[in-house]
């Protein structure tokens, strides 16, 4: 039932699914719980937080109400205290920068945890490596992305609309990998099989290192966070699940009962997660509803090389249907290394925004093609190549100036790909629930998102909302190329290091 509705405010890419991962935290601190059984132990003994972030820290095994205290209260703020035994809190990036330690006390028994806070998004990064990926790792979340937007775009064109189309193939996975790690069976089967046969394990561990990465750099901005919300009384979520969903996406968990008051939580939590950017995601809560996955996702960047206003031109953009519409062209030259990109016939230009870490991609079909045509030729595959042949000529380039927002249901998306158990009643889900039956299954995956590109640079805000109910090398080159997007085109938002769309769509028109 499409009872969750978002509503995008013009910055950030923020995606809602019923799963989070924070991206101010870095995974890299953390620890894994203790391996005995019932010891308690912190889920990390050392943090790093960004000023204005926050993130969720827990006591394993609490049998007892938990007394935490912060030494330093002007560096890190403890704002939430949620559980049986108060066991989880939340903690936010206090005004200054620097060191303190925050105390969890169980009767005789203390715990500790470094907390380091960085002054802001605009001092100098934390050191993040490169990390090591599983084998494969790029190449299965490019191929997820373009199915994904296949599908999508697919799915549009068979319902009559001619809309124009993004997602965010890194807040959807995102989402699902807590989902899958809920899963068994022939349900969770369905769920790996969106990436390959990927298993749940590689997915955590890589998906945990590449949000760590891409957060771990003062620009572009780039954060993302998660949580779990689950009915109290009407259910309840197994330790083992919300041990991995804390460990691997920082997951917060907060038992509710899901009322007019919840509800305004749940909103309130997507806002400050979102930096005030998405407001009133969640409109009702059904009866049925049992549990809420929530991923947030925010992405800001400026152009690495800026556009002045002598480079700022009307000039018509032409739709699908013929039709004509003046726009803002951002005009040029690029010749930075690996600016020009070919793509099954398709020409286009990758602009970076600054620091060189995320690039815009657009890319022209060929003259005389459909744009749907175009993109149902793609595969995972022929992107992967293309992006790693990429040239540098002298390079002309014209990009339109376009803001627009996007939303659908990814249900029926999501079973014309192979998953299809999870919303039926036979839906294999006892890990989330720590029961030997499924008590639940998904009702809907909700996915709403915006995007604003200009002169400046470009912000992006996406929502994904996983709703689930009780079960019933380069080749230097100085030839000259010309890339003007002025009709339909093929443009993604691209982690350069490893290749993978963060996000993924295309435009058809430029009616607002």
């Amino acid at each position: 039932m499409r009872f969750i509705t978002v509503r995008m405010k013009v910055i950030t890419a923020v995606i809602v699914m019923v799963t989070v991962c924070m991206a101010a935290v870095y995974c890299g601190s953390m620890q894994t719980y203790a391996a005995s059984h019932g010891k308690k132990a912190l889920s990390a003994d050392r943090i790093s937080i960004r000023s204005g972030a926050a993130c969720a820290l827990r006591v394993k095994n609490a049998d007892r109400k938990v007394r935490w205290s912060t030494s330093n209260k002007n560096i890190v703020r403890i704002t939430k205290r949620s559980g049986k035994y108060k066991q989880t809190v939340r903690l936010t990036a206090g005004g200054r920068a620097g060191n303190c330690t925050v105390r969890a006390k169980i009767g005789k028994l203390s715990l500790k945890c470094r907390v380091m806070v960085i002054k802001d998004h605009h001092d100098d990064p934390v050191p993040v490596p490169d990390p090591d990926y599983s084998e494969g790792f790029p190449e299965r979340m490019t191929d997820f992305s373009v199915r994904l937007l296949q599908s999508t775009v697919q799915y549009d064109s068979s319902n009559g609309k001619k809309a124009n189309v993004l997602i965010s193939p890194d807040s959807v996975i995102t989402a699902l990998g807590m989902l899958e790690n809920g899963a068994e069976g022939e349900t969770l089967a369905q769920l790996e099989g969106l990436t390959g046969g990927y298993g749940i394990d590689y997915l955590n561990s890589d998906l945990c290192a590449f949000h760590t990465r891409l957060a771990g750099h003062k620009d572009p901005l780039y954060t993302a966070a998660n949580s779990i919300w689950t009915n109290r009384d009407q259910i309840s979520i197994g330790k083992e699940y919300s041990d991995k969903c804390l460990q691997f996406y920082n997951a917060e968990a907060y038992e509710r009962e899901f009322n007019e008051a919840a509800k305004n939580e749940m909103n309130k939590w997507i806002e400050d997660n979102t930096r005030g950017m998405i407001k009133n995601i969640i409109s009702r809560l059904e009866p049925s509803a049992r549990i809420i996955l929530i991923n947030a996702l925010a992405f800001e960047g400026k152009w690495e090389e800026q556009f002045d206003d002598s480079q700022v031109i009307k000039e018509a953009f032409t739709a699908e249907d013929g039709s004509k519409a003046d726009v803002n062209m951002l005009s040029g030259f690029l010749s930075g290394r690996g600016s020009y990109i070919e793509l099954n016939g398709g020409k286009g230009l990758v602009k970076d925004y600054e620091n060189g870490r995320i690039s815009f991609v657009g890319i022209l079909p060929p003259e005389g093609m459909s744009l749907d045509d175009y993109i149902g030729g793609l595969k995972g595959a022929d992107f992967v190549a293309a992006w790693n042949s990429r040239r540098d000529p002298e390079l002309r380039i014209k990009i339109p100036e376009f803001k627009y927002d996007y939303d659908a249901s990814l249900k029926d998306i999501l079973k014309s790909m192979g998953v299809t158990k999870a919303f039926t009643d036979a839906a294999e889900f006892g890990k989330m629930t720590g029961t030997p039956a499924s008590l639940v299954k998904v009702d809907d995956v909700l996915h709403k998102t915006h995007i604003e590109l200009d002169r400046n640079g470009t912000k992006a805000a996406a929502a994904t909302a996983v709703v689930m109910k009780a079960n019933s090398a380069y080749a230097p080159d100085r030839e000259k190329k010309e890339v003007y997007l002025n009709r339909p085109f093929v443009y993604a938002l691209v982690d350069k290091s490893t290749g993978i769309p963060i996000f993924i769509g295309a435009v058809r028109t430029m009616d607002k």
